[in-house]
């Protein structure tokens, strides 16, 4: 039996994860335009 108030079974993701999951999606995007900047500026520099 389940009750009305214990719906977190029938959740697919628990809130924890989520937030640990954009938490990790922001970081990894942070380093993609870290890098792409960086990639950018040695371009710029080694281009004649």
């Amino acid at each position: 039996m389940t009750h009305p108030a214990d719906d977190s079974a029938d959740d697919p993701t628990p809130p924890d994860d989520a937030a640990r999951f954009r938490a990790t999606l922001v970081r990894v995007m942070a380093v993609q335009v870290v890098t792409l900047v960086v990639l950018w500026l040695a371009q710029r520099h080694y281009t004649v």
